[in-house]
């Protein structure tokens, strides 16, 4: 059975599926404003995703009535609006994450652990090298390399 309605307001908590989870609190503890759904949820385009992928599967804006404009300080070179998820503030994954596609940042990434690229294959701490455009003679690089030996020498190329 479902039911339509143009408008619904939930003034303390919206439960959706079996269980209820404490931690939202009960009787006059309550949480103001707050949601339980056991999932799997979709928001956004309905068929983004053809297989349940996970609890929660957030996909592109397909609604017609909020086209939402490309956002102040979207990264350059791609147009990410319209955007499937949009944080303000800062956000927490306590588990794994998996990138299917390019990561860009506006800003700097910071890791407390290695960088690994090439699954694994290289290791960012364990590279002391470059290799770069000369500032000031065209056509030319400039490399540089650190070589790892108990002993400390100075080897020139060439």
């Amino acid at each position: 059975m479902a039911f339509q309605h143009d408008d619904l307001s939930v003034s303390h908590q919206f439960i959706v599926g079996e269980g209820f989870p404490t931690f939202l609190g009960v009787g006059p503890g309550k949480i103001r404003g707050s949601t339980y759904i056991e999932g799997p949820a979709v928001f956004g385009e309905a068929n983004a995703f053809p297989n349940i992928n996970a609890t929660l599967m957030v996909g592109p804006n397909r609604n017609v009535d909020s086209v939402p404009p490309i956002a102040a300080g979207a990264l350059c070179g791609t147009n990410f609006s319209p955007y499937s998820l949009a944080v303000v503030g800062d956000a927490v994954i306590f588990d794994n994450i998996s990138i299917n596609k390019d990561t860009y940042s506006g800003g700097n990434i910071v890791a407390q652990g290695d960088v690994l690229s090439s699954c694994g294959g290289h290791r960012l701490s364990s590279k002391k090298n470059f290799d770069i455009p000369h500032p000031s003679k065209e056509g030319w690089r400039l490399r540089h390399t650190c070589p790892e030996a108990p002993y400390n020498d100075v080897y020139i190329r060439g």
